[in-house]
């Protein structure tokens, strides 16, 4: 399942980051047929049971996180909580830049309820209050950057958990992620 996880996020990853320009900046393996250019500026293509880049174009670009955050936040809520926990929603939850899911202020909500909502609708309010159930945004942070996918280094700067770009969040290059 955490292999899962992290493919979709490198996958998401790529799909976040498109741009009508294409890359100039392609890798590939010698002798292979000329990649295409596309939408995408930054991607990668990698062997999941190797770990070998076969090809990528600006892996060491970096962009804030976005919604990908959610998936770290979610690896860590799945060790750390019991998923039939509950905690009763705050106002401080919902006063966020997507309150997609709904959550009421007052209204108590399982752990499991705020996975899935956290990465089926890519609400920030619940992924806000999968944070509180954590500790806190800056308790969730810190979780989040002791247990990175696979063996990334930390973010220079840690995203709060739902990853708002508006708050010039620092991501991780595709191939940082992917390692």
């Amino acid at each position: 399942m955490r292999k899962f996880i992290a493919c979709v996020a490198v996958a998401v990853a790529g799909v976040v980051t498109l741009a009508p320009t294409a890359s100039a900046d392609v890798s590939q393996p010698a002798g292979s047929v000329p990649i295409p250019a596309g939408p995408a500026p930054n991607w990668i293509v990698a062997d999941l049971d190797s770990g070998q880049i076969l090809a990528e174009s600006n892996g060491y670009a970096v962009h804030p996180p976005a919604s990908t955050i959610k998936v770290l936040l979610a690896l860590v809520a799945l060790d750390e909580l019991n998923l039939d926990s509950s905690v009763v929603a705050t106002p401080a939850d919902t006063e966020v830049e997507c309150n997609c899911v709904g959550i009421k202020p007052g209204r108590s909500y399982t752990a499991r309820q705020l996975l899935d909502a956290t990465l089926l609708v890519s609400g920030n309010d619940a992924a806000n209050t999968l944070a509180e159930m954590l500790g806190g945004a800056d308790a969730a942070v810190a979780k989040m950057n002791a247990k990175p996918p696979r063996s990334a280094p930390p973010a220079p700067t840690p995203p709060p958990p739902p990853g708002w770009t508006a708050r010039a969040v620092r991501g991780r290059p595709p191939r940082t992620i992917w390692r």
